[in-house]
């Protein structure tokens, strides 16, 4: 996604391949995969199709900070 700047308007991946093809890929079950996806829509994540779209990306930030501190405290 690269870096978000000063710029919170939504952004799009289209995925290459199906999400059970990725799912396969990450050793998941497709129902996990969707779980996961779910698990991130109260943080702006949407995996609509062949794509996963990111309306919030400061909100999804957050996430990714808060989750590198409780994996490294120190």
């Amino acid at each position: 996604m690269g870096q978000i700047g000063d710029v919170a308007e939504p952004r799009r991946v289209f995925l290459s391949i199906s999400k059970k093809t990725l799912a396969s890929l990450m050793g998941l079950e497709p129902e996990s995969l969707s779980r996961i996806f779910a698990s991130l829509e109260p943080f702006g994540v949407e995996g609509v199709d062949n794509k996963l779209v990111v309306n919030d990306p400061w909100k999804l930030k957050e996430l990714a900070i808060y989750n590198s501190i409780l994996d490294d405290p120190d």
